[in-house]
């Protein structure tokens, strides 16, 4: 019960360097983009201010004039220079400019400048509430304040006064100017007795609890358990599921091979079953048969995405299509057929101010293709109305990739406009595993289980910047020459091998090849060749300065990036979950090794800073994406989830992963999802009281869970928490002493507690005779005497003296009042209040409030409450509760004829009392209208 004792930090990690103790708050800290700092906090590394960067740009540039090499060696070095700048950086920075383009490298010092000043008003707060003194402190720091405290000392009585410990703190930590306010803070959130004087001891018992309670709440908060064992329900798929994915309702959409798709609830429940999503077939003759006997032959589906902007669904399948389905009922709209390659992976993103939809899939030659869609809308209307085949209105790639080429143009002397661009890239070796486009990058991220190419991000379209273009040839020459005009594959080579379009070959005769339709020269020479001509049919991979290609060993199977965290994270065949700045391929931010076997899905979730990675022996981790910990991690034995994965999909909303094996199965966190997102929620449970503490200018709630939070009222943010206050019993209530620098809780456990609530040191237990509910406490101060009063369903009222000289850890209470054994309440006290006249006012279950001389101990008065006329209360035990006294200020009592007290209740009305000269109810109204209640 005593939180004083504390444990040793036996088991803290040791820091790389010198550095301060390891906290949750100095973590936060660093975390933040304002505080820039290199991952293990080498200073000679880091660059966390414009003025280094600029150092290192110039030192570059001092260099630069020294090397022997020509200017393309020289943009090597600065380019490798650049590349240890931002890898020093924090996993959190805002997302930069593409690392191989050093054209101007003026446009990063812009960079830095708006990064900064964006986050310069949010980080105001969050800096003021979390780099208070006991931050700055580390063990050289209190090695000196050690010897300070000795020093200072100079009457030899081992303490310090508020003055002797303002000059220790400014000498030891180096600080001077406004720093009274916060040293004064300091000193009194030590000083809890009031007396004016701190020993060593206390001081380092305070940081040392302060420390360790932080250390305790980012553990609860990092805490993940998962409901056990999963939900599951029988598989309505017969083939297969190629995709889960999340609807705009946040419930889960399951398409398989074969076209049927089921909908699952947020809580895993099974919704609906559209069996055979296409259920439209190709009709072909059976070449053994002799007679005209046709069979149908299925669609077989390899995945499909949402485009919520167009409420339609895009699915691609096996007979190289492309097909776009109503979303709301399901009915084929079109289809785009004859592409060159199967599409295996699909991705999309929707440009709201210009309106344009870049449809991009990766298919099984390792190649990235590109649809860009100037105007969606209007060219699937058009291709809505073109021939059906399998009762479905059919385009041929080659039809839709036509110009625009009207009368009207040629009478505008307009130039012919495409509605359509296709692109098509040679990214990997390999079938293309996922893909995905971000609208904020503009640019794709794809990977495969090629090695040497295991990821890659490449711009959309080519570059058109003739510098960038003049360079990359330059480095092709100059590695050409160097390597005696060898081919070497690699992350530098840019005279990758090209591959035809072989599948060109096996399209039907009948329709006019691909490969023969022309596009206009202006659009040839814009897509470097890349888009569908007569004069090419090679597919070329990127520039070297459009893509950056990441080397990973045995490849990537699964990924997941975060444009808001700049933070790529991969997961494949080596059982290894990485973490890379996107900017920088050559080297993993971090290596997270948990996994036996390969890894199968990878989620990164924002909100939470968590990594979810699924491998294919079922195993769920979860990783802290601060610390790199592994925080959870579910095996099959727990879970209960059989038969080989097929596909996974983390609901953000709910807080839950659909997993597809032979069953579907629901594994949900047993945190309460915040279904909400607009409000903001202070505590996991129902908060039971609040109050403002004027010494520290702070906000202090409890709540039902036993959990105490201290709130900056300027910032809005948390400054320290401590929890289990009363075991496992909720807080009811709650008060400070007089001097404000103390708390007292009171719980449903029957016992009262008083706290240093700067560090959660329990300082005193109050206990009773019994365990019975503590409804109310108050700190009163009767002449040199303090006490502390509490009263609960015991119908007693417990009073405790409070003597900061009682070197007691529990207390007793003072007999009680013969008077108020006698005359007391014989109902439940609900609530106490204490006058500036040393009365003290108490209230019962059954409306009976009891006016004390807290001198004598003898009854005063007792106030009743009649019936108000035509009042009906349908309650058994009638509405005769009284939750809430206040006495009114000691001037009023000069008036006998004012009011002097205010009580909520009884009836559920606001009565004004006069205690003096014959007790009187002056008026009294109700709170709202009975017809207006709602039960």
């Amino acid at each position: 019960m005593n939180r004083s004792t504390t444990t040793t930090g036996s088991k803290r990690r040791s820091s790389l360097t010198n550095l301060a103790r390891a906290n949750s708050a100095q973590g936060n800290l660093q975390s933040h983009p304002c505080f820039q700092s290199s991952l293990f906090n080498d200073k000679d590394r880091a660059a966390g201010s414009l003025k280094v960067w600029k150092e290192r740009n110039q030192n570059v540039d001092k260099n630069k004039d020294l090397e022997s090499l020509d200017g393309i060696k020289s943009n090597i070095k600065r380019d490798y220079e650049l590349e240890n700048i931002i890898w020093a950086q924090s996993v959190k920075q805002s997302r930069r400019m593409t690392l191989n383009n050093t054209q101007n490298i003026s446009d990063w010092e812009i960079t830095l400048l708006k990064r900064q000043k964006s986050y310069a008003v949010s980080a105001l707060g969050e800096l003021k509430g979390k780099s208070g003194l006991e931050e700055k402190l580390n063990l050289n720091a209190l090695h000196d304040l050690n010897l300070a405290f000795l020093e200072a000392d100079a009457d030899g009585s081992g303490t310090l006064e508020l003055d002797e410990f303002k000059e220790v703190v400014k000498n030891a930590l180096k600080i001077h100017g406004r720093n009274d306010e916060e040293i004064a803070a300091l000193f009194m959130k030590i000083n809890f007795s009031s007396d004016g004087r701190i020993t060593w001891d206390e001081f380092c018992t305070f940081m040392q609890l302060n420390f360790s309670e932080k250390e305790d709440t980012m553990k609860r908060k990092k805490e993940v358990v998962f409901n056990l064992p999963a939900k599951s329900e029988s598989n309505p798929h017969r083939t297969p599921v190629q995709r889960i994915s999340c609807t705009s309702d946040q419930n889960f959409m399951v398409m398989s091979a074969d076209g049927i798709t089921s909908f699952w609830g947020q809580a895993g429940d099974l919704k609906r079953i559209k069996k055979e999503i296409i259920e439209k077939r190709v009709f072909a003759k059976d070449k053994g048969d002799k007679q005209d006997t046709k069979r149908q032959r299925p669609r077989w589906i390899t995945d499909f995405i949402i485009i919520n902007e167009l409420n339609k669904i895009l699915i691609g399948t096996g007979d190289r299509e492309l097909q776009f389905w109503e979303l709301s009922s399901f009915e084929p709209y079109c289809q785009i057929c004859s592409l060159p390659t199967v599409p295996i992976k699909l991705a999309y993103c929707f440009d709201k101010e210009k309106g344009h939809v870049t449809i991009t899939y990766g298919d099984t030659d390792g190649c990235v293709n590109i649809l860009i869609f100037y105007s969606i809308g209007e060219t699937l209307r058009m291709w809505k109305t073109s021939p059906a085949i399998a009762q479905m209105p059919t385009v041929y790639l080659d039809k839709a990739l036509e110009a625009e080429d009207s009368r009207d143009l040629k009478e505008k002397n307009q130039s012919a406009k495409p509605k359509v661009i296709y692109v098509r890239w040679k990214t990997h070796s390999d079938w293309v595993e996922q893909i995905r486009i971000d609208p904020r990058l503009n640019q794709i991220i794809s990977c495969s289980n090629d090695e040497i190419h295991a990821l890659i991000i490449g711009c959309i379209l080519p570059s058109t910047d003739v510098n960038t273009h003049l360079q990359n040839h330059n480095i092709a020459s100059q590695n050409s020459d160097q390597y005696g005009n060898q081919n070497h594959s690699g992350l530098q080579s840019v005279n990758a091998s090209t591959v035809s379009h072989s599948s060109f070959e096996n399209i039907n005769p009948k329709r006019q090849s691909i490969a023969n339709r022309t596009a206009t020269p202006s659009l040839q020479a814009k897509y470097n060749n890349n888009t569908i001509s007569k004069s090419s049919r090679e597919v070329k991979r990127r520039p070297e300065g459009n893509e950056t290609v990441f080397r990973v060993n045995k490849g990537v199977k699964t990924f997941d990036f975060s444009f808001e965290k700049n933070l790529l994270i991969t997961g494949g065949m080596d059982r290894i979950v990485r973490l890379y700045n996107p900017y920088v391929p050559s080297r993993p931010i971090a290596h997270l090794k948990s996994h036996t076997t390969p890894i199968f899905y990878i989620h990164l979730s924002n909100e939470d800073n968590r990594i979810f990675s699924i491998s294919n022996d079922k195993c769920l981790n979860v990783w802290d994406l601060i610390d790199h910990s592994c925080l959870a991690s579910i095996r099959p034995k727990s879970h209960k989830i059989t038969g080989e994965l097929q596909a996974c999909c983390y609901n953000s909303k709910s807080k839950s992963i659909l997993i597809s094996t032979d069953k579907v199965s629901f594994l949900s966190l047993k945190l309460k999802a915040n279904l909400h997102t607009e409000i903001v929620l202070s505590h996991k449970e129902p908060v039971v009281c609040c109050m403002f503490n004027k010494q520290f200018k702070q906000l202090v709630s409890c709540s039902e869970g036993g959990n105490v939070k201290l709130w900056d009222v300027e910032t809005g943010r948390d400054l320290f928490e401590f929890s289990n206050a009363h075991g496992d019993q909720p807080i009811t209530c709650m008060t400070f002493d007089d001097t404000g620098r103390r708390l007292i809780t009171g719980g449903r456990d029957g016992q009262c507690k008083v706290w240093n609530f700067n560090n959660g040191h329990c300082l005193k237990i109050l206990t009773k005779d019994n365990d019975l509910e503590v409804t109310d406490v108050k700190y009163t101060k009767i002449y040199n005497n303090k006490f502390i009063i509490n009263v609960g369903w015991d119908r007693s009222i417990n009073i405790y003296d409070d003597d900061i000289n009682d070197v007691r850890l529990v207390l007793n209470p003072n007999p009680r009042w013969n008077d108020e054994i006698e005359n007391g309440h014989r109902e439940d006290i609900m609530c106490l209040s204490k006058s500036e006249s040393n009365f003290l006012a108490t209230s019962s279950y059954d409306g009976e409030i009891i006016i004390w001389n807290m001198v004598s101990g003898h009854v005063f008065t007792k106030l009743y409450s009649p019936k108000p006329h035509g009042y009906e209360d349908d309650n058994l035990d009638g509405d005769l509760n009284v939750n809430k006294m206040i006495f009114m200020n000691k001037e009023r009592y000069n008036d006998k004829n004012s009011t002097h007290m205010i009580s909520s209740g009884p009836w559920g009305m606001i009565h004004f009392w006069s205690i003096f000269n014959g007790v009187s109810i002056l008026a009294r109204f109700p709170v709202v209208s009975i017809d207006y209640l709602y039960f």
